[in-house]
């Protein structure tokens, strides 16, 4: 099963798993198979491919309770890993929030999301977390298996371990992502024009739309530019794009959910280099794929786990 998120302080990143082993750094695995991860690392203007990272293992406090798909970021110095997909029952999320302190190497448990959902966008802003969206699972119509979107936006301060509900999203969003940088929020989505989104784990689905790239003021949250391109979705549980976009030295990369990489000028938008699915991952054919992005030393560091 793949790791669940990760993130970083200082120059370590962690990586927290589904069967309560706790967070470890860990090496690069081997080229990509069924379910295996391995990690890419992307320099300005080239795609460095599968690297070779000088990785130090430390073993740390195991994560409290089994989960998986989870998230997390990082605020003055401490980890926050929110969310989960619902391991037991499967696919009802309990919206869990931890905090983990690196120098103590302890876990506390934090207020749950007020909603519970699972596959939401969150940002740092200012000592403060903010989650957009997400799905959540009813008991009955549309969704009832796990996967209805909502537009719900949340301001969460750690210090006080405290919510505020703010203004919906125009429009409900499942497994969006956002990013802050120096003032600037940037998003991705997938905006559907047809076809089936109803996911089911041994299934294709065949979706017609287009992957975006969005710019935002984070004090105004007025747009400042859109990059958006059309793409066919033949994967299964069909949301995207399913990776964080990662600001290094002015320059946006995003991976879509069907392995196409951008590189964005973060201040424009413009397209300054793409690479194709073949490219990223050396195979045509990618049933489902999780990204999580994190600056390290003026890289990019894409920790992709992906299968056929």
């Amino acid at each position: 099963r793949a790791p669940a998120a990760i993130t970083a302080a200082g120059c370590g990143c962690v990586l927290f798993g589904r069967d309560g082993a706790g967070p470890r750094a860990r090496p690069p695995a081997a080229p990509v198979d069924r379910g295996s991860a391995f990690l890419l690392a992307c320099a300005p203007f080239r795609w460095a491919g599968r690297c070779r990272l000088s990785v130090r293992r430390v073993k740390a406090a195991p994560f409290p309770e089994p989960e998986e798909e989870l998230y997390a970021v990082t605020v003055n110095n401490k980890m926050y890993v929110i969310g989960g997909f619902g391991y037991m029952p499967f696919g009802n999320p309990p919206g869990l929030v931890y905090e983990y302190d690196p120098a103590t190497d302890k876990w506390t448990k934090k207020k749950n999301l007020p909603v519970a959902v699972h596959h939401q966008a969150q940002t740092v802003l200012n000592g403060k977390i903010y989650f957009f969206g997400g799905c959540q699972r009813p008991l009955t119509g549309p969704g009832a298996g796990g996967w209805e979107p909502v537009d719900n936006s949340w301001e969460y301060d750690p210090a006080a371990d405290s919510y505020k509900a703010l203004a919906p999203m125009p429009m409900k969003r499942c497994s969006a992502i956002a990013e802050n940088v120096g003032g600037k929020v940037y998003v991705t989505d997938y905006v559907k024009s047809s076809g089936d989104d109803k996911p089911a784990p041994a299934k294709r689905n065949d979706l017609q739309g287009k992957e975006r790239v969005l710019c935002l003021d984070a004090r105004t949250g007025v747009e400042l530019w859109k990059h958006e391109y059309s793409r066919d979705y033949t994967i299964s549980y069909p949301a995207g794009p399913r990776c964080t976009p990662t600001v290094v030295d002015g320059r946006v990369y995003c991976l879509g959910a069907m392995g196409d990489l951008v590189c964005l000028d973060a201040q424009s938008g413009r397209v300054l280099e793409n690479f194709t699915r073949a490219e990223v991952f050396g195979s045509p054919d990618v049933n489902w794929l999780r990204v999580q992005v994190r600056q390290n030393g003026g890289r990019a560091i894409f920790s992709i786990s992906a299968g056929r």
